[in-house]
């Protein structure tokens, strides 16, 4: 039976007891997150520091394999230098091409030769049955250098028969030179026409089939797709203008004595 004293002490607040074993749960809550805490902070600084080492570690392996290689390179690159540079004490013969000397440029290595353009340009001149502008099939080259005011470039070849062109004349056409000798000395037998070139009538490389024949009428032979100009007066004899045609579209000319003019493939033939 409760008297009215217990009822007063009780609601004065808890009991001694009760306050104190709070106050102890309360302690030990607080203690396990203290070490919760304490275990999460520890955990991630362990991780931090083993991925710092890890990455330290595969820089090191990385600079060992670089090293490696560059000095395999380095040793490979001296052992092919000293090769090269001793090929009797490498056991090697030494080679050298035939006929040329070790110590002169090679000829394609020169640097060109400027010419001043000539006197008389005669790409600009219209082909005629026996030459173009100053220049007349049968002449020498000296004679044709003389009356150009210019040069005709010499060959690098010594043959009885070379093409070459007037030289600082953008427009020349090709002249075939034939015979032996000095090159001054040659004869200049037929000339081909470049882009831009044209005969008195307007003949020239693009026209076709039909303007030819319109043109020049009975005094074409037709060969296949090969016409040639021959001339009526028996003084011309030895001279043609032979053009060849693809799809009757004209896409050389030459002019020149016989047999030169006659060969379709120059100095080839």
């Amino acid at each position: 039976m409760i008297n009215e004293r217990d009822i007063e002490t009780n609601d004065r607040g808890p009991l001694p007891n009760s306050t104190a074993a709070v106050n102890v749960t309360t302690a030990i809550i607080e203690a396990e997150r203290e070490n919760r805490r304490r275990a999460m902070t520890f955990g991630v600084v362990a991780v931090v520091v083993a991925l710092f080492f890890a990455f330290v570690l595969l820089q090191l392996l990385s600079g060992d394999d670089t090293t490696t290689t560059t000095d395999q390179q380095d040793a490979a690159v001296v052992s092919t230098s000293d090769e090269s540079a001793d090929p009797v004490s490498s056991g090697e013969p030494e080679v050298t091409a035939v006929g040329i000397d070790p110590t002169t440029q090679p000829e394609s290595r020169q640097e060109p030769v400027a010419i001043d353009p000539p006197d008389v340009l005669v790409g600009s001149e219209p082909m005629t049955l026996r030459g173009m502008g100053v220049i007349t099939i049968g002449m020498s080259v000296a004679e044709a250098e003389e009356a150009l005011g210019g040069t005709i470039i010499a060959p690098t070849i010594d043959a009885r028969c070379v093409q070459t062109t007037i030289g600082g004349d953008a427009n020349s056409p090709i002249l075939m030179v034939v015979g032996g000798g000095d090159f001054a000395s040659r004869t200049i037998a037929r000339l081909d026409m470049v882009d831009g070139n044209a005969t008195r009538s307007g003949i020239g490389i693009g026209s076709t089939s039909i303007d030819v024949i319109t043109t020049y009428a009975e005094r074409i032979e037709t060969s296949g797709s090969t016409l040639t100009f021959v001339p009526a007066d028996s003084a011309d004899a030895e001279y043609r203008i032979v053009m060849e045609t693809i799809d009757d579209v004209v896409v050389s000319v030459r002019n020149g004595q016989v047999p030169w003019v006659t060969q379709d493939n120059g100095c080839e033939n």
